[in-house]
């Protein structure tokens, strides 16, 4: 009986599992029976797609983003070498032509050269200026006096034949120092043309210098484009490491040249100055000598008037007549020697003036000034900065003058013609601009071209973002047609697209050409008549029914 009752457990345990493995079985089937009808009513359900037609392309446009620059109106360079003492202006300050901007001094705080000719010639001035007053108020008392003498012409008549013979030594004596201060005259061009030859040679040997490094620096430069095409080919660390110690050694080599120009740089600079000082100086020298020379020739002639009169006084000539016209030609004699020293001492006062404005003109040459009226652009030195002819302290830019820069790839920038005409983005509308210059280097860090558009007289704001659409120069022959670049599928070793068959997609292999913005230029593998899918097609596999989209 316990068996019996044992047995009896057995059965209905195995029939309560046996009941649960059929019952679970059951469900999962029609589980799986309903996913695979699901799947196969999706994938016979049309996909949505836009189609186009290829079309033709005769012109290409890239779209850009571009900033306002004004436009330099002028580069501030000085005239002279100094260091600079004050700084007056600052950016985006309104300024006149001929305003003071800058302030120059001599090196180590000392006086320039300039302004100590300067003071040696107000000096020389002031002192021709006394001399010349002198001389005007001697000759007002001199014609007072010459009254006088008029009536004791007759009496000094008599001792004029003593001095005829001392006339004739000074006459020799004068003519003498004429020819000797000629000599020396001729002896200091020589001179004077000899040092300048020298000058000018030493500045000579100093270009030669600057053109030789040069040469070396520009060598080094193409050694490093070199290295870093060889550095980018490569993709071994420890030869990059290697390439990148060479690159490093060509550039200290550019950095130890570059030292060396400056110097020579500055080395020319001072021969220029030292050159442009010794003229000047040389210059006075001879205007110098060239006053002695007048001096005596004025001496030379006054003698000569001497010897006439005194000769009319003894009578020894025709036209002496009697002790009055004695007397009247020692008055006009007398007239003529205030002339004279008169005109010496104008002749005199002009050369020291000629001299102060030559002085002047170089002392201002400390003062650098606006060449032009505008607004105050970069201001590039500060107080104690060493400056020469050569280098820009500021730019003056125009208020009412812009342009756009706008940076584009290398392979846009090669279509891009100087002179074409850019759609430019204001408000509402699109207004045409011709393009300035397309830069012949791209950027070192962006690798961008920099392309100038010139803008409209309108109002604009320094570093205001416009866009602008420029016109890309392209080979497209009459027979080319283009699609979207976004309905071609690329892969590693073909690219396919795919057209509408009816109400079915199917995928064809294409041949791609040149890329031209968002559009892309088809070689092979369709005809222009062909409907392209361009929405919607990753989502397509060949043979896939489609619903052609109303939008």
């Amino acid at each position: 009986m316990k068996f019996l009752r044992y047995l009896l457990y057995f059965i209905i345990i195995a029939g309560i599992i046996a009941a649960g493995i059929a019952f679970f079985t059951s469900n999962n089937g029609v589980e799986t029976n309903e996913n695979e009808q699901n799947q196969v009513q999706a994938d016979e359900r049309p996909v949505k797609v836009t189609t186009v037609t290829p079309e033709q392309v005769e012109k290409f446009y890239i779209d850009a983003l571009g900033t306002v620059q004004s436009k330099i109106q002028a580069e501030i360079m000085p005239s002279t070498s100094g260091i600079v003492s004050e700084i007056l202006i600052s950016p985006g300050q309104q300024v006149n032509e001929g305003q003071i901007l800058f302030r120059l001094k001599g090196n180590n705080n000392t006086s320039h050269p300039s302004e100590r000719q300067l003071q040696i010639a107000l000096e020389n001035l002031n002192q021709a200026q006394i001399n010349y007053d002198s001389t005007v108020a001697n000759n007002q008392v001199a014609a007072q006096v010459s009254e006088l003498e008029l009536q004791s012409a007759i009496n000094q008549a008599e001792a004029a034949s003593l001095n005829v013979q001392q006339i004739n030594q000074n006459i020799q004596g004068v003519r003498d120092t004429i020819q000797i201060l000629n000599d020396s005259l001729e002896n200091t061009i020589e001179k004077n043309t000899t040092t300048l030859a020298k000058s000018r040679s030493d500045i000579d040997d100093l270009i030669i210098q600057i053109n030789e490094l040069q040469d070396q620096k520009r060598g080094i430069l193409i050694d490093i484009d070199e290295l870093d095409d060889e550095f980018d080919d490569t993709e071994n660390p420890e030869k990059q490491a290697m390439l990148n110690q060479a690159i490093q050694s060509k550039q200290e080599q550019i950095q130890s040249l570059n030292s060396t120009l400056d110097e020579l740089y500055k080395n020319i600079e001072n021969a220029r100055f030292g050159y442009e000082t010794t003229l000047d100086n040389l210059k006075i020298g001879d205007n110098q000598l060239i006053s002695q020379i007048q001096q005596q020739e004025n001496q030379l002639e006054v003698l000569e008037l001497n010897r006439l009169s005194t000769i009319e006084s003894l009578g020894l000539e025709e036209n002496t007549t009697n002790a009055l016209e004695l007397a009247k030609q020692g008055y006009q004699t007398k007239q003529i020697q205030r002339k004279t020293s008169l005109a010496q001492a104008e002749s005199q006062l002009e050369i020291a003036k000629m001299n102060y404005q030559t002085a002047q003109d170089n002392a201002d040459s400390l003062l650098v000034k606006a060449t032009t009226s505008g607004i105050i652009g970069n201001v590039n030195v500060e107080t104690g900065d060493s400056v020469s002819p050569q280098n820009v302290m500021a730019e003056i830019i125009s208020a009412k003058s812009f342009q756009l820069e706008v940076g584009v790839d290398i392979q846009a920038a090669e279509g891009i013609i100087p002179g074409s005409t850019a759609e430019i983005a204001i408000a509402d509308r699109s207004v045409e601009a011709p393009i300035l210059s397309v830069s012949p280097i791209a950027d070192k860090q962006t690798k961008l071209v920099n392309v100038i558009i010139d803008l409209p007289p309108v109002f604009f704001r320094n570093n205001q973002t416009m866009e602008v659409r420029l016109p890309i120069r392209s080979d497209i022959t009459s027979e080319a047609f283009f699609i979207p670049l976004d309905a071609v599928t690329i892969g590693t070793e073909e690219s396919s697209v795919f057209v509408r068959e009816g109400s079915v997609a199917k995928r064809v292999v294409v041949e791609l050409g040149e890329v031209y913005g968002d559009q892309v230029e088809i070689l092979s593998g369709l005809t222009a008549e062909r409907e392209i899918i361009v929405r919607n097609a990753k989502y397509l596999t060949d043979g896939q029914a489609i619903e052609i989209s109303k939008n």
